[in-house]
């Protein structure tokens, strides 16, 4: 009987002791004992040897955590994949941590034994004298005809492919020509820095498919930003989503979620894995006086987690912090953080304790976080795709659009917050600006680059250009949304007078 795909990628939970020096003879004073039992001829036999744990030296958890293991159809380990997974997994520098690049590498791999196994080829044998005969070629090519696949995935997989081979033409016993899995050719790629122009070398493969760098069209009404499309409300939508949020249907903790996005700016990820801890500063006298803020650092090191792992500040309103301290403090939330702790030795007894002060700030009526941070001790040991990634905001924009008006905007999303956030950040500046010049503190406005610059700080963007985006979008932002509502209006009446409710006669 065959394996059936799924049955063939398993998951080895934890490895220990990956980098041991192991002795079969002599042993050392630091050296640990270690038995091994199998039975040999329907008798039990058994085997020591000694090994010195690498934590005495070098790591302090040399673990290699859900390990991909791949089978052939057959249930036989597919050795030569394994050993390149491994080499890759037990690199000093990836001990005791995800392994989610491996697992990615796993599948893309197992992929191509499937298709050469479809085919009946042979994965390794590139004798072909014609290159499109080649397995490699011949899985390039199928991809590409399948019509389905974008030229990113595509060049991923093949790049995935090739640099498996590339490992194992070089051990013994496998050694062949890589140039005949691929032609590859060296070039230089130049980039923009901070400081002006670089450079570095990179690879050009012959089974690749150009990616356009021409991105795909905004909307007159949205923004960009880092290759999210949002828009901010505006100022009667932003009304009718408070008033929605006030509703009794809204627990505290979910109006509290939205409401640090809404007065912050920061995305999801950043809202979700504010933790106990950063509740200790919001002290009276770490209260920024000019603007009634609390000041929080994000990304590593702090517990929080942002897009592309990025250090930041952003600044949570005095009245705001308060109403987070009280709802951490309730009955309610220390109820979800019990519960947190007890699932967490539950199901995790083999890590260590999560301090009090590490846990998470929003947690879920069953104990779980709704986004796991990547400092979270569970991060390293749950497989790729188990760790929550912050559904619960797509929950909550699901039950916002319940108690919505017809004129709400339908495809609303959690991250359209954040340039709401930016919209009235940008008026409040323009109109503080105003206002200084009526009073007499200044002779003119600060110039436009100056309030971009600060718009950009608020944002924690690192391109200005992404800031500028924002800024020419919030130019006459309501007059040019109530614009193009009035047109659709119209374009809808005329639809309706002209084809009836319903263009469809069934």
């Amino acid at each position: 009987m065959e394996l059936r795909r799924d049955q063939r990628i398993t998951y080895i939970r934890r490895t220990a002791n990956v980098s041991a020096d192991i002795y079969f003879v002599n042993q050392y004073s630091d050296s640990l004992l270690h038995s091994v039992e199998y039975d040999l001829d329907g008798e039990s036999t058994a085997y020591s040897y000694s090994y010195v744990p690498i934590s005495s030296r070098i790591a302090e958890d040399d673990s290699i955590y859900n390990f991909p293991f791949l089978l052939h159809k057959d249930g036989r380990p597919w050795i030569e994949a394994n050993m390149y997974m491994w080499s890759i997994a037990s690199e000093v520098r990836n001990l005791a941590s995800a392994t989610d690049s491996i697992q990615d590498i796993a599948a893309v791999l197992l992929d191509y034994l499937i298709f050469c196994e479809n085919q009946d080829i042979d994965y390794r044998d590139f004798s072909a004298r014609r290159a499109i005969h080649r397995p490699t070629y011949r899985y390039f090519n199928h991809l590409v005809d399948s019509g389905k696949i974008g030229a990113g995935t595509i060049n991923d997989r093949t790049g995935k492919v090739y640099y498996f081979f590339k490992w194992l033409f070089k051990q013994y016993g496998y050694e062949n020509d890589i140039d005949r899995v691929d032609q590859v050719e060296e070039y230089s790629h130049q980039f923009n820095t901070g400081t002006g122009t670089s450079s570095v070398k990179r690879l050009k493969r012959s089974q690749t498919i150009s990616e356009s760098n021409v991105a795909s069209p905004v909307s007159a009404e949205k923004v960009r930003d880092e290759g999210e499309d949002l828009r901010p409300l505006t100022t009667a939508e932003r009304e009718e989503l408070v008033r929605i949020l006030k509703r009794d249907e809204f627990t505290v903790d979910e109006r509290l979620i939205a409401q640090v996005s809404l007065f912050t700016g920061v995305r999801k990820q950043t809202v979700l894995t504010l933790r106990m801890k950063h509740l200790d500063l919001f002290k009276k006298e770490a209260l920024i006086g000019k603007d009634n803020t609390y000041q929080i650092t994000a990304g590593p090191g702090t517990g929080i987690d942002t897009k592309f792992s990025r250090k930041y500040t952003f600044y949570v309103p005095a009245n705001l912090a308060e109403d987070i301290k009280v709802y951490a403090n309730s009955s309610i939330a220390k109820k979800r953080r019990e519960k947190f702790k007890e699932n967490y030795s539950k199901e995790h007894p083999d890590l260590d304790t999560m301090p009090n002060e590490d846990l998470y700030i929003f947690i879920s009526e069953k104990g779980n976080c709704h986004y796991m941070a990547k400092c979270d001790p569970r991060y390293k040991v749950l497989r790729k795709g188990t760790r929550p990634k912050g559904k619960r905001t797509d929950v909550l924009c699901q039950k916002i659009e319940r108690f919505a008006s017809s004129v709400f905007p339908k495809d609303f999303v959690f991250h359209w917050l954040r340039a709401t956030y930016a919209l009235r950040y940008y008026e409040n500046l323009v109109k503080i600006e105003e206002a200084r010049v009526e009073a007499g503190l200044q002779e003119r406005p600060r110039r436009f680059d100056q309030i971009i610059r600060d718009v950009m700080v608020r944002l924690c963007h690192k391109d200005i250009n992404v800031t500028q985006s924002y800024l020419n979008l919030f130019e006459n932002f309501d007059e040019r949304q109530e614009a193009q509502n009035a047109y659709e209006d119209y374009i809808f009446k005329d639809f309706e007078e002209e084809f009836g409710t319903t263009g469809v006669e069934l």
